[in-house]
């Protein structure tokens, strides 16, 4: 029985959330270590690590490792009282996989720099682009990292509703692409190879459209990415910065996680699946039952 895109997920419930874990840690390093050396010019790292670990851990947990997708299929199955447990425990393992995977992408990512290791500040900051990118007089792209390290230029805290906005919107598509594409089941297994690479294609196509946030569409990893550039930006003008925006990466992409599986709901309930309808009714029939006999004999 599937509980949570888990085949008897109630029944393993810690099985199911050490895969998670695993899994987000694998997914995050990747992500993070690959936009810190700076080699993932294209940003396809973090769709391709998420094809890996789906393909590996996908076939116990239901291969979510994003908290929004759990909220998805949490809203879409509609079990709240059953499932709410169950859905804690899914986004606790994919949020503290998602800080493991950070802290082990700081050990492969220091380099040695004035007698010291460390991080290098050019990797990618989970910040609205204000931040980073500006144009010249001649309207040329121009890098705001270094006046923001040393605060040589003010910078507002401000466009949230943005933020949370920019989100919603790419997360709901997301999700709900991953609710439709695999029918009631997330699971590598019953989707193949191609089935899931399509997930992650969607996945880096909405990166490019959410470029303005960083696009996240991912509650663990804004966690993980936020926590990972506070510490490593010890000492410089904006530091509280890295983790100001970090609430509202959360909570647009919840919402849209939400969303896409309410409107999943939605629409089975207003259009069930006629062949699935005629499975059930099969499966209660006598004919059904006395052949299911035979083959257990």
């Amino acid at each position: 029985k599937q509980q949570m895109d888990s085949e008897r997920g109630h029944s393993r419930k810690l099985l199911v959330a050490g895969y998670e874990f695993l899994g987000q840690i694998f997914f995050m390093y990747i992500a993070t270590v690959s936009g810190v050396s700076g080699s993932d010019s294209w940003g396809i790292a973090g769709p391709l690590g998420l094809f890996v670990v789906v393909n590996i851990f996908g076939g116990i947990s239901g291969g979510h490792f994003n908290p929004a997708v759990t909220l998805g299929v949490y809203v879409r199955e509609a079990k709240f009282a059953e499932n709410l447990v169950f859905m804690l425990m899914y986004i606790v393992a994919q949020v503290c996989g998602a800080i493991v995977g950070c802290l082990l992408a700081t050990l492969t990512s220091r380099i040695r720099y004035q007698g010291e290791f460390k991080v290098p500040l050019s990797a990618p900051l989970l910040l609205p682009s204000k931040f980073t990118k500006g144009y010249d007089e001649e309207g040329n792209e121009i890098s705001l990292l270094p006046a923001l390290m040393d605060g040589s230029a003010e910078f507002e805290k401000n466009e949230i509703w943005e933020v949370i906005y920019m989100e919603i919107m790419p997360t709901f598509v997301f999700v709900l692409f991953i609710l439709y594409v695999t029918g009631k089941k997330t699971q590598a297994s019953d989707l193949g190879t191609f089935g899931v690479f399509g997930i992650c294609l969607n996945l880096w196509a909405l990166c490019n459209v959410d470029w303005y946030t960083g696009a996240s569409m991912n509650p663990a990893l804004a966690v993980g990415q936020s926590i990972f550039q506070y510490w490593h930006w010890e000492g410089t003008a904006n530091r509280d910065l890295m983790l100001f925006y970090m609430p509202f990466y959360m909570i647009g992409a919840a919402i849209g996680g939400c969303c896409a599986g309410g409107f999943y709901h939605f629409l089975a309930a207003q259009f069930p699946d006629k062949d699935e309808h005629e499975k059930v009714h099969q499966s209660h029939s006598p004919t059904n039952s006395y052949n299911a006999g035979s083959i257990n004999q």
